[in-house]
């Protein structure tokens, strides 16, 4: 069974999660634009990595008022005061609630015009999917042309913030409406710099660097998922998307499944690959083993009574089997279940040594693109209700497939 997508749509509209990926004249079609720690760069290869749903999807949104907040910035730049001092300040109290006043303000606008369509001319403001922290220009240089500046992430970023949607393609004018899959050109609205990707040189991750530079470059906008999920049935229960956060609830034995750090790697799968019987996990050993910041793992099953609600160890996402695509999921369709912090993905050895034994279930490394890695990590959702069909809600009872080997996952 193919998996879901997103139903195509002809042109960009605010609130549209999307992906960027750069588009240089001189070597065709680039990598995905991703934000890490806080740069934005691009990673070399032309498929998208295990991090893409976590790092290359941004939200569109309206350009955003910064007045109260810039007047802020500037008193407190200028009080010499302590902390418990400024609090009381009368002056900064009302200017704070006028940043608040202001947030919302934002907010409502943003909510009101959401599904409009985006046209060239416009300026918008690009914010992070996970984060909902918004793209900037910095003042900083760029690490690899000092002629440029470096393009961050900054929650206080203001108007620096503003990016204008201008055409690359002479073709089209300002006015006109921004068709998903054209080439644009992101300008920055303080500087006139165009946002652009470095063809030299790589940063210390190994990605290209994003750089904003008076160079006319260009960027591919492709859609993740619509606004508001466009396309599923508005009285319908919220669907579960691709790439959203969850945990995995166990019915049967009240267990949240986890991903708990081992240092045995088992070369050739690209990770330690364990049965998925282990009961309970003591609440400090689990925090001793957390695999947050990434590495193999094996699977287990975390009794409720032991669970840390702020543990990332039982943190997944379910992506379709297209990881570029944020769609609904759709009962039947395929999909990786990724553990969020670490990026690996729930798999299967190749094969047990007795039928009564099973498979082996852990995590591999998460390569979408690899037939190795679709044969041990591609699953199937079942809805206990053979009748269920469409789009899978997010708070369904269900099983889990194992497309390769159509056998079940169970502890």
């Amino acid at each position: 069974m193919s998996s879901a997508s997103v139903t195509p749509a002809a042109f960009l509209r605010v609130g549209d999660a999307i992906f960027l990926v750069s588009v240089d004249s001189s070597e065709g079609e680039g990598g995905f634009v991703s934000a890490r720690r806080g740069q934005l760069g691009v990673c070399s290869s032309p498929t998208p990595p295990a991090s893409f749903s976590h790092e290359s999807v941004f939200v569109v949104k309206p350009q955003q008022n910064y007045v109260a907040a810039r007047k802020l910035k500037a008193m407190l730049e200028q009080e010499n005061k302590t902390a418990e001092q400024m609090a009381a300040d009368p002056a900064l109290m009302a200017a704070q609630a006028a940043v608040e006043r202001e947030e919302e303000m934002n907010r409502a606008s943003f909510s009101r015009i959401a599904g409009r369509e985006v046209r060239y001319g416009q300026v918008v403001q690009l914010h992070h999917a996970v984060t909902d922290v918004p793209v900037a220009v910095g003042r900083q240089a760029a690490l690899l042309n000092r002629e440029g500046r470096r393009v961050v992430e900054s929650e206080a970023a203001g108007d620096a913030a503003w990016f204008r949607v201008m055409p690359r393609l002479r073709i089209q004018s300002e006015g006109e409406r921004v068709r998903l899959g054209d080439p644009i050109v992101l300008e920055h609205v303080q500087t006139s710099l165009r946002l652009r990707v470095e063809r030299a040189g790589r940063m210390p991750d190994g990605r290209r660097e994003v750089s904003a530079t008076l160079e006319k470059a260009a960027l591919r906008v492709s859609l993740y998922r619509p606004h508001g999920g466009a396309g599923e049935d508005a009285d319908a229960p919220r669907p579960l998307f691709g790439g959203e956060a969850v945990r995995l609830v166990y019915e049967e034995e009240d267990g949240f499944l986890a991903a708990i750090a081992s240092d045995l790697i088992l070369k050739d799968l690209g990770g330690r690959l364990v049965p998925v019987v282990q009961a309970a996990v003591a609440a400090s050993e689990q925090r001793d083993t957390t695999v947050a910041g990434g590495g193999a793992a094996t699977a287990a099953l975390v009794a409720a009574d032991s669970h840390d609600d702020a543990s990332l160890d039982t943190m997944w996402s379910f992506l379709n089997a297209d990881i570029t695509s944020g769609a609904a999921l759709r009962w039947g369709g395929r999909v990786w279940i990724a553990h969020a912090p670490s990026g690996r993905a729930l798999g299967v050895a190749g094969g047990g040594t007795a039928e009564e034994e099973g498979m082996a279930v852990g995590t591999i490394q998460l390569s979408p693109d690899e037939p190795a890695a679709q044969r041990r990590g591609l699953f199937e959702l079942v809805p206990l209700d053979a009748a269920s069909s469409g789009a899978v809600a997010a708070d369904s009872l269900f099983r889990l497939r194992h497309v390769d080997s159509g056998r079940w996952i169970h502890f």
